[in-house]
């Protein structure tokens, strides 16, 4: 149950992730895009530490 949890996890990271970056590359503010980029990949990043110590 727990592993299902984790990839769970990891699988609601990447769908944000990509609609996050869809809806900025459509608004076509590059430099906010990158922004948003490098915080969401901290925030999963620190996720992923948080749940494989978990583990």
């Amino acid at each position: 149950m727990k592993n299902n949890k984790k990839m769970l996890y990891v699988f609601l990271h990447i769908i944000t992730s990509c609609i996050l970056i869809y809806s900025f590359f459509k608004n076509g503010n590059i430099t906010f895009t990158l922004f948003l980029i490098a915080i969401l990949v901290e925030l999963c990043g620190r996720s992923a530490i948080y749940l494989y110590k978990k583990m």
